[in-house]
């Protein structure tokens, strides 16, 4: 699993020093998560992490948080490092979650199940169907990070549609934003 804060930090750290080490090390984590075992080549998205230290055995499951942090990381790369590539799966990343994870209404399902081993599913009965305000708010943001480096509207437009769900669902007077 990726720490996105400390990989966030060296990739910065590493481009605006201009610290060729720094880079590399960000670069190859990003490598492994966007090309390795880590992305599920058959149906798109990441698995939530993977056993071996060299990125192999990924664990089944897939998790809403774990997408978003890496959305933000791809996209901050991509402009960094001006890596076609990383953006390029940052739109995949877009894709995946949004055929299924969003939820229509607005909002977005917190993780899928996968069965052992890998193998067709139906999405459907595989999703943890809640809508909580911090995964929502972490995808949300991921979001409009996608529409200013993509141009596009329509992620600005669902992620404000996901905040106005959530906020009206569990929003209460004195009390805040509930889970």
């Amino acid at each position: 699993q990726v720490d996105q804060e400390v990989l966030a930090a060296v990739l910065l750290r590493g481009t605006q020093r201009d610290d060729p080490k720094l880079t590399r090390i960000a670069t190859r984590t990003l490598d492994a998560i966007t090309s390795g075992e880590l992305w599920d080549a058959h149906e798109g998205g990441l698995f939530r992490a993977c056993e071996g230290r060299d990125w192999s055995k990924p664990q089944a499951g897939k998790l809403l948080t774990i997408h978003a942090q890496a959305l933000n990381l791809l996209l901050t790369a991509s402009q960094y490092l001006n890596r076609s590539d990383y953006a390029d799966r940052a739109r995949a990343i877009f894709q995946f979650v949004h055929t299924t994870f969003a939820a229509s209404e607005g909002g977005f399902f917190t993780s899928q199940r996968t069965p052992p081993g890998g193998g067709t599913r139906d999405a459907s009965d595989s999703l943890d169907r809640a809508v909580y305000p911090d995964a929502t708010a972490a995808m949300a943001s991921a979001y409009v990070h996608g529409a200013s480096v993509f141009g596009d509207d329509s992620l600005l437009e669902f992620a404000v549609e996901s905040m106005d769900r959530v906020l009206s669902e569990t929003y209460e007077p004195g009390r805040g934003v509930g889970h």
